[in-house]
């Protein structure tokens, strides 16, 4: 399947577990929720300041975390694509960050 609606490099992907979704972080600081049977984006998540590197979903399907090249890392509601909140972290990229296995906490 090809998933259309993305012009810029895509860095990271992954499955969002008991969703049927795909979602998606790239250079042009959006996060993207996809549907895997359509192949549509759900929803364009904004709020990102710069090229948004890491990505993870967590285990429970309920979470996205995404961290930036400004060392922000910021949190998603899974099923809406809503902000849940946003934390400087880091002085440089976050570029690989995941969740704990228990989804209690975020490493970058």
């Amino acid at each position: 399947r090809v998933f259309k609606g993305r012009t810029h490099t895509v860095y990271a992907i992954a499955d969002v577990p008991y969703s049927q979704r795909l979602v998606t972080s790239s250079e042009d600081r959006m996060v993207r929720l996809w549907d895997l049977k359509t192949g549509e984006v759900l929803k364009k998540m904004e709020g990102h300041t710069d090229e948004v590197m890491g990505l993870a979903a967590s285990r429970d399907g309920q979470m996205i975390a995404t961290g930036d090249e400004n060392g922000e890392l910021m949190a998603w509601q899974a099923k809406t694509g809503e902000s849940l909140a946003k934390v400087k972290v880091h002085g440089s990229a976050v570029r690989s960050l995941d969740l704990s296995p228990d989804d209690s906490f975020v490493a970058t």
